[in-house]
């Protein structure tokens, strides 16, 4: 394995409602948890300590990464819901683009 390969990577995949958020309440170190909320509205079933980012457009996960990186005490990113940052990309790219294709390839 490469020096550049991050082993430490997680997909919760699940049906709506199976406890895929509430999970995250088992996550240790709150404090050192980026929660990137691509869910306008949706609140964690739990309190938490974590520090919490609304995104209203998926290129500000590439940025939150960024942002992360020089953030020592950050040491777990959570992106909520992949379902939901795809559908925003395609509502915010690829529908109002007139060539859908190109726009897919753009960002």
């Amino acid at each position: 394995m490469s020096s550049d390969t991050n082993d430490q990577l997680v997909l919760l995949c699940g049906e709506s409602a199976a406890g895929k958020s509430a999970s995250l309440r088992c996550l240790k170190d709150q404090e050192g948890v980026m929660y990137l909320n691509a869910e306008a509205g949706k609140r964690l079933p739990f309190k938490n300590k974590f520090k919490t980012y609304t995104i209203t457009d998926p290129l500000q996960v590439e940025e939150a990464f960024i942002h992360a990186e020089s953030l020592p005490e950050i040491h777990t990113i959570v992106v909520d819901s992949l379902t939901y940052l795809l559908d925003m990309y395609e509502s915010i790219y690829v529908l109002p683009s007139a060539n859908g294709m190109k726009a897919l390839n753009t960002h």
